[in-house]
Order: C-alpha cells, then structure tokens, then sequence
C-alpha cells in the first residue's frame, strides 16, 4: 500500500484558486469524530472553508484530512499534528490563527524528508512562505519540542538494511558486538483499510543489547522506522505474513537510528539463539570484573559517543509516552462505547479495581506529595493493570463481533505492552533519580495483589467479561492513565522546575 500517494495526489490538485481568501464569511462546525487526525488536537470546533478553501464538511475536509494520517503516524516532528490541523481545521476564534512560518519551517525540515523517502515532494500549498513571519497572531512552534528529539533515537530514511538468512554463528555474534544495539522484534504486513498501517511491530521488543535505545521508546521507533522506509519493510515481510526479525544498528552523535543488519529468525536457526547467549554470557563477565576492579560502567556519564538520557531527557519520554497511551484509552473507550453502549441508560456505575490506592484528587495535593509517595502512586498504578488489560485483550480476540473484534483486540494489546513498558520507563527514571539522590531508596518494586483487593481482581480474571464490563474496565483505565500522565508532569516540575511548569 503506498502511503503516501493521496498526499501526493493531494498536492497535485490543489489550484492557487483554491487559496483561503481572509474576507470570505467563515461558519464554525465542531470537528466531527470522523476526522480522526484532528480529534485530540486541543479544541473542539474548526472554521470552514479551511485555509485549503475546502468549505464541505463530508466530502472534502474528512476524506482528505485522512491524507495527513500515513505522515502523521511516522512521528516526523511533535508539533506536526498541530501544524496540519491549524490548516485543515483551524480553531474557530474571534480572529484567524495561522501556522507561523517558523512552525511550518520547523514541520517542513524535519517530515519534508520522510516525503522525499517516498518519492515526494514538500506540498505546494504548504510553502512556508505564504504564512505570516510575524509570530503575535499565528501559531508559534513550542521552545520544547526540539528538546524531545536532542541526542534521543529517532528514525530515518536510510539505504536498506542487509538481511542474512541462516547466518554463522560468528557473524551474529560480530553484528551484536559491533553494533549499538541488537533486539528482537516480530514484523507483520497486513492487509488493511485503507488508512491504516501496513506494518506493525507485534508484541513485545526484546532486548540483546540495549546500548542507548530506551525500552519504552523502542517499538514505537521501530514502528515508525517501518513506515518512513517502506521500500525496506516491503522485502522484509510478505503481504499477510508475521516474521521474527534479530535487528542491529547504531545511533549516530545526532541520534538517528539507522538499523545495519537484519537476520530472520526461523526455527531451525539454533545458531541465532546460540549466539544470543553467548553474547549474554559474555557481557554478565564483563560487569562483574568491571565492578570488580572497580572500573567505570560501559556507558559512564560524559563519555564521548555515548547516548546515555540525561534526567530531563527521562521525565520528557516517560511523559510523552503515558500521553500516547492515554489517548489511545480513550479512543478505545469512544470506540466502544459508540459500538456497543449507543444508549447511556446501559452505563452501570462500578468501582473502579484500583480504588483501594490512594491517590491525590487534584494538582495541589499532588504538589504537596513527597517525590517518594507520588512516585510510589505512580508505580502502584500501572502495575495494577498488568492481569486486568491481559484478560480483557484475551476476551476481546475470543469476542463475535468481528467488525470491531480485529480492532479492539489490537489496541488493547498495544496498551497492554505500553503499561509494561511505561512501569519499566519509570522505574529506571526513579533509579536514576536515586543515584543522583533527589530519591529516597524507599521506592521499589511492589507486586500488585499487595494494593489492589482479590476481589476486584478476581473480577478481571474470571473470565466470564460482558460488554458493560470491558466499558467499566476501559472507563477506569482511562481514568488512571490520565492520572499516571498528570502524575508524571507535577513529579517532573517538583524534581526538575522548569518554565513548563
């Protein structure tokens, strides 16, 4: 499936008569949950005409806002969304918000080139120069959104990767040594709507050698590295096909990630695993006689060409995937709700499982938490999903309605794995935190049956789940994962004081 053709089509028709004409008189229309693109943007009713001059609703702005979406899904730059929206459904207000130039500037250096990956060219009606230079009645990029990227992983247009089947043993262990990172990854191509994705990184993302890859970043990196260089990802996997994937590469000094050499991993190909522990083998013998002899770690802070997240660098991933994984819980919930419940007289009012943790009812009490308390909250909080999302996906695959079976088997999946990766993130952020000691060593682990009452529990694993029980369970993990992503932000602003704050 070419992504990226509608958007080049896109291009193509659009006619300088076309251009929005500042004296025209404009209507306000809420944005229609249709329009997907533009559904969490920040404000709820959009102008029409938009600055496209596109002025029907049903049979320009929504079909061709789902143009933007293959761009959008490759995370070519934070504000990107903001950007395309402030175009297609700009905010209905007392006076007219453009993009400012530097915005556009900014969006064009960093997702023109995942459009030339596929052959394209920067749109024509998205030339910077026709937006305002003057940044007091127009949107302004944020100071922070350069700041996600600096010296993190992000992915790239690149040659394509070499790929080895049944390699030697040697020449898997050589790639694991002499690349920054090595993991393991399950690579599916579907066959689905348009719109959707054709490659998709299933399941979890194992680890062989971590190097300066972030273990809750990780597949979605992956992810969006399949979709910026199709042309790779179209020899990797066949049409229908799943395939397990040993992926090693290297980040450079900028931090693109560029991956090097690919090896499928089938079966009968015992050399892979044997490689895999051995590579194992050899770095555990590597740190204890580095502790030993009392030595820096492999990666010590400040050393050149190494990766290592600073604090800060920590708070903002943790952040901005807990900001992912609550909107998409509360997709879900819409989804849902909108397919099964149309009527609110079905919505029963249940207790949420985890109300036996307390937690701060607003920003202030939250701010008066000790770092240790509120992090502890935060760890509580997701742990306690882990068995409730894993039942409720196993009931949804194993559900009749196949029209929404597909979907919502999905993307409870997908939260699933980021709940997991999320707990992992902030873990390591409260580890460091305590090495750089503005943590107590009270923070740690604590198994989820000892917070969260066996009944409620027993609720999730039954296994007997109707359609009002998945929407109470989706309507309380949207509720906590709201909490976790606020949470996240006042433990940031009381360690890290900032002019976000």
């Amino acid at each position: 499936m070419a992504l990226f053709f509608t958007l080049a089509l896109l291009a193509l028709a659009l006619h300088p008569s076309m251009a929005f004409d500042m004296g025209q008189s404009t209507r306000c229309v809420t944005i229609p949950n249709q329009m997907k693109v533009c559904k969490d943007v920040g404000y709820s009713e959009m102008r029409l005409p938009n600055f496209l001059g596109h002025s029907n609703l049903e049979l320009e702005v929504v079909p061709r806002s789902e143009d933007w979406k293959p761009l959008l899904q490759t995370g070519c730059h934070p504000q990107a969304q903001a950007f395309l929206c402030s175009i297609i459904a700009p905010v209905c207000l007392d006076t007219f918000i453009q993009p400012c130039r530097s915005l556009c500037v900014a969006v064009r250096d960093s997702c023109a080139p995942v459009l030339a990956c596929q052959g394209h060219r920067w749109p024509e009606a998205l030339e910077c120069e026709r937006f305002p230079a003057e940044e007091e009645t127009c949107l302004t990029p944020h100071a922070k959104s350069s700041h996600f990227a600096k010296d993190l992983p992000k992915p790239a247009c690149q040659n394509c990767p070499a790929v080895e089947e049944a390699p030697a043993m040697e020449t898997v262990l050589e790639a694991f040594c002499h690349h920054d990172f090595a993991v393991t990854a399950k690579l599916h191509r579907h066959r689905l709507p348009t719109g959707e994705p054709e490659f998709e990184v299933g399941g979890r993302v194992e680890f062989i050698h971590q190097g300066p890859l972030l273990p809750y970043d990780t597949k979605l990196l992956l992810q969006q590295w399949l979709l910026i260089n199709l042309r790779c990802a179209k020899v990797l996997v066949r049409s229908g096909r799943s395939q397990l994937y040993v992926l090693t590469g290297s980040v450079g000094p900028d931090g693109t990630l560029a991956l090097t050499q690919l090896f499928p991993w089938h079966k009968k190909d015992a050399n892979i695993a044997v490689a895999t522990l051995w590579f194992t083998v050899l770095t555990l013998v590597y740190l204890e006689r580095s502790m030993r002899v009392g030595s820096a770690s492999i990666c010590a802070y400040g050393q050149a060409g190494c990766l290592l997240p600073s604090l800060a660098d920590l708070f903002d991933r943790v952040i901005q995937h807990s900001s992912r994984m609550h909107g998409i819980s509360s997709d879900l919930h819409s989804e849902f709700e909108q397919y099964f419940l149309p009527s609110k007289n079905l919505i029963g009012k249940r207790k949420c499982h985890t109300y036996g943790i307390l937690t701060p009812d607003d920003k202030e009490n939250a701010q008066r938490m000790g770092r240790e308390q509120l992090t502890e909250v935060i760890l509580r909080l997701l742990g306690a999903w882990g068995d409730p999302l894993s039942q409720f996906y196993q009931s949804m695959s194993e559900d009749q309605n196949q029209d929404f079976n597909h979907y919502s088997s999905n993307k409870a999946l997908e939260i699933g794995d980021m709940v997991h990766e999320l707990r992992d993130g902030v873990a390591k952020m409260a580890e460091r935190m305590k090495l750089l000691g503005v943590l107590d060593n009270t923070v740690g682990f604590v198994s989820p049956e000892s917070f969260v009452p066996l009944s409620a529990i027993s609720f999730y694993k039954r296994g007997e789940l109707r359609s009002v029980d998945h929407h109470d369970l989706l309507y309380c993990f949207r509720r906590d994962s709201n909490k976790v992503k606020n949470y996240l932000r006042i433990l940031k602003c009381t360690t890290l004081p900032g002019p976000d704050c």
